[in-house]
């Protein structure tokens, strides 16, 4: 996990990185956080990229696989209806 990060921490600095590959680094990430149960990580993550607007829709589907994973149905639900009402994403 620490050697992830700093390898993240480093992308971010690295300000001539084309968005697409930012987007590509987050998500690989964010799949990590998911997978060893570090939601809070995971969502902290997820709101930079919001906040930065640099997310798509493999980052809103991986955190709805990891509330599915955990069994958050609420929280499911709560991000379904913000999918839907966010104009980047299309839901399927």
């Amino acid at each position: 996990m620490e050697k992830a990060e700093a390898i993240i921490q480093k992308i971010k600095q690295n300000t001539s990185k084309q968005v697409i590959d930012l987007v590509v680094s987050y998500n690989v990430t964010l799949k990590l956080y998911a997978r060893v149960g570090d939601h809070e990580k995971f969502d902290n993550l997820k709101q930079e990229m919001i906040a930065k607007n640099i997310y798509d829709i493999f980052t809103l589907r991986s955190r709805l696989n990891a509330y599915a994973t955990a069994n958050h149905f609420d929280a499911m639900e709560k991000l379904l209806m913000q999918m839907e009402a966010d104009p980047v994403v299309t839901v399927d």
